[in-house]
């Protein structure tokens, strides 16, 4: 590994040297949105289920409190 840092290393060709010439420009991300969309509803589904098994498995007294 050489003792040079990023900012001493020369950029490779075609790259600019100037920073305001690099523009940043955000990544498309639709398929996580869409998926996130997908999948959210579902565990909230099936959180919702769980709580209402256990409240009525605890309201008729079955309940493992051994």
């Amino acid at each position: 590994m050489s003792s040079q840092t990023p900012a001493t290393v020369p950029a490779a060709p075609g790259i600019p040297e100037r920073a305001e010439d690099l523009r940043v420009l955000p990544r498309q991300r639709h398929g996580q949105w869409t998926a996130a969309v997908a999948v959210l509803p579902l565990l909230g589904l099936a959180a919702a289920s769980v709580l209402r098994n256990v409240e009525k498995h605890y309201a008729r007294g079955t309940g493992t409190d051994r």
